[in-house]
């Protein structure tokens, strides 16, 4: 369950659409380069504000197991690089000129040696790591790594992608670098262990807003483009917004909303249980996060009943068991309580789950952690 895009496909969907012209126009809403990185990296207050702080480009979210010593789900991240930088390089080439000069066709060697990148450059940021504030070294004590991982679109704001390589040369489909950012996290237990995965569930609220633009490429634009909608959280006890958008039309708080669209979380996925027996995984323009395909495996593995359409909707609310989180942070976090932050949809309120719910919590967070021991990379 590999993250793969079919560029083709992509572009014929969105050909000519407002989709599509949103997407660029995206991308070209971002501030003006500041290549003082190091800098930037001393000043950023979370790997967010670190990755806002670039030109356009791709990223990805990368945690570590075993006290910080292994990657989870490496291969994961390198697709997503490639893939994502592929797409965005597409929309935005095509949008200038017509004439992306990017071949469609997988490149040998591309991965493998974008996977070697990837590593040498999580291995550097964590060998070198400083306090943000004054440079002294961490203590030594067991703890995890979070690795924001940056990578431009192009050089610099003037240039295109170099020419001069031939069209299988693997160098001509890497971006130019990396730029790391890494982040302590708490201890994760063993996945044998029993920690009880309810203590600490999550608030969120659901928020009517468009889906992110090209959802399928994780873009460092879409962390600025969030921060209106971070803003409007009604609680300061609010963990997570949710995007809920109206189904097949433009929205429209006016009236109530009969289809309501789940899609994602501004820094998570959201997963359902339905009536106590299925777990439902929102797929509608959605960022198709790694601890999600983690999490979708190991329910594959133990034999769960799992589907990605059709998709979540409000009106499902009252078939709704449990609900959780994921992410590479939280891995998979119970939600103990959801707000329905618009008015248009104001009779559906509040939910909560129903008590079989930790059940679900203690099982999807002990195979998802198993899935992390399967995947990792020791660095």
């Amino acid at each position: 369950m590999g993250l793969a895009l079919d560029e083709t496909t992509l572009m014929k969907e969105d050909s000519g659409s407002l989709k599509k012209r949103h997407a660029v126009q995206f991308l070209r809403e971002a501030p003006a380069a500041d290549h003082r990185w190091w800098e930037a990296w001393r000043q950023a207050e979370s790997a967010a504000a670190f990755i806002g702080l670039f030109v356009p480009g791709v990223y990805t979210a990368a945690r570590t197991i075993h006290n910080g010593c292994a990657v989870v789900h490496v291969g994961y991240h390198v697709r997503r690089l490639i893939e994502s930088r592929r797409l965005l390089l597409l929309l935005l080439l095509e949008a200038e000129n017509g004439d992306t000069g990017v071949p469609l066709e997988d490149v040998a060697g591309v991965e493998s040696a974008m996977e070697r990148r990837l590593l040498a450059a999580v291995r550097g940021a964590r060998q070198g790591v400083r306090c943000c504030r004054c440079g002294a070294a961490p203590p030594e004590e067991a703890a995890e790594w979070m690795f924001a991982v940056y990578a431009p679109l192009r050089c610099s704001e003037c240039c295109r992608i170099d020419a001069t390589h031939p069209a299988d040369d693997v160098s001509r489909h890497l971006p130019p670098h990396l730029i790391v950012r890494c982040a302590r996290l708490p201890p994760l237990p063993h996945p044998s262990s029993s920690v009880d995965a309810t203590a600490h569930p999550a608030r969120v609220e659901f928020h009517a807003a468009p889906p992110r633009p090209c959802a399928l490429a994780k873009q460092s634009a879409w962390v600025r483009a969030r921060q209106p909608l971070e803003q409007a959280r009604l609680s300061p006890l609010t963990d997570e917004v949710v995007i809920i958008s109206r189904e097949g039309a433009i929205l429209d708080d006016e009236s109530v909303a009969a289809d309501w669209i789940v899609h994602e979380g501004l820094t998570s996925n959201i997963v359902f249980v339905y009536d106590d027996a299925e777990v439902v995984v929102p797929d509608e323009q959605v960022l198709h996060g790694h601890m999600r395909d983690l999490l979708m495996r190991a329910c594959q593995r133990h034999g769960v009943a799992m589907r990605r359409h059709p998709v979540p909707r409000l009106r499902d609310m009252p078939q709704w068991t449990a609900a959780f989180l994921v992410s590479a942070g939280r891995v998979v976090v119970p939600i103990a309580h959801i707000q329905v932050a618009v008015p248009g949809a104001a009779p559906y309120g509040e939910w909560q789950p129903a008590p079989s719910s930790a059940h679900w919590a203690t099982r999807l967070r002990q195979w998802t952690l198993e899935e992390m021991e399967r995947t990792c990379t020791p660095i």
